[in-house]
C-alpha cells in the first residue's frame, strides 16, 4: 500500500510529535498507562491526545475521555489509555475491517482514479450504514464498515480509514454546523486540491422513506 501523507501529524512541532509517536505506540499496545518521558503542560497533551483520536481511525478500539486532564494542573509525564474493547476481541475485529476494504476495492472500476475511488468508498460507506447514536460501534471506523450503524463521528473516521488505507491523504474534520451542535466531516485531497466531503449528510431518505445517496456534500 501507498505511504500516505500525515498532514495532521506532519504539521505538529517535534515535541508534539514525540507525546503523539509515544501515546499511539501505547495503544496498540494495549498500554493502560504512558511514559511521557518528560513533563509537558496538560493543554500540549491533551491537544496532541486528541489529535491521536481524531486523526488515527485504525485504532478503533481505543477510548478517549478528558477525565485526567480536567484533574491535572501544570504538567503532567504519564497519560491513562482506556479502551472500548478488550484485547482477545480487537483481532478478529481487525479481520472484519480487511474483508469490508477488499469489497470495496473490488468495486473500483478498472484503473480507477482517486475520483473512482472516493466516490466508490462514499457509496458503500452510506449504502451499507443507517444513522444511529445508540450503536456500540457508532463513534468509530467499525460502525459504518462494518456494523452499519453510525452517527457522524462514526461515518468521519470510516472515511478517513478506507481513503487512507486506498492512498488517499485525508483529514477528519470536527466543528459545529448550522444549529451549534457538534458535526464531524472529512477533507479529501484529490489532484493536488483538497475538498469537503461530507457521507453523513450525504445520505438521504425519499419520501418514501427509501434510502437514497445525494452529492451535495461531495468535494
Amino acid at each position: 500500500r501507498p505511504e500516505v501523507p500525515r498532514f495532521v501529524y506532519n504539521s505538529l512541532p517535534d515535541e508534539e510529535k514525540a507525546i503523539y509517536d509515544k501515546i499511539l505506540t501505547g495503544i496498540y499496545n494495549y498500554e493502560t498507562e504512558v511514559d511521557l518521558g518528560a513533563e509537558y503542560p496538560v493543554e500540549t497533551v491533551l491537544k496532541t491526545y486528541k489529535n491521536v483520536f481524531f486523526q488515527e481511525p485504525e485504532i478503533f478500539w481505543f477510548y478517549a475521555t478528558n477525565e485526567q486532564f480536567m484533574s491535572a494542573q501544570g504538567t503532567m509525564s504519564t497519560v491513562s489509555l482506556q479502551y472500548r474493547y478488550d484485547e482477545p476481541e480487537i483481532e478478529p475485529m481487525k479481520q472484519n475491517l480487511a474483508n469490508s476494504l477488499a469489497e470495496i476495492e473490488k468495486m473500483f472500476p478498472e484503473n480507477a482514479t482517486d475520483i473512482d475511488k472516493v466516490i466508490t468508498i462514499h457509496d458503500y460507506i452510506i449504502n451499507r450504514t443507517v444513522f444511529s447514536k445508540d450503536d456500540v460501534h457508532s463513534r468509530d471506523a467499525y460502525g459504518p464498515l462494518v456494523g452499519g450503524y453510525s452517527q457522524c463521528e462514526g461515518y468521519a473516521k470510516a472515511m478517513t480509514y478506507a481513503l487512507t488505507y486506498f492512498g488517499l491523504e485525508n483529514v477528519r474534520m470536527t466543528g459545529t454546523k448550522y444549529d451549534g451542535l457538534s458535526h464531524a466531516w472529512n477533507k479529501v485531497k484529490v489532484s493536488g486540491k483538497w475538498y469537503n466531503i461530507d457521507a453523513t449528510w450525504d445520505e438521504y431518505y425519499t419520501e418514501k422513506s427509501s434510502k437514497a445517496i445525494r452529492y451535495t456534500f461531495f468535494l
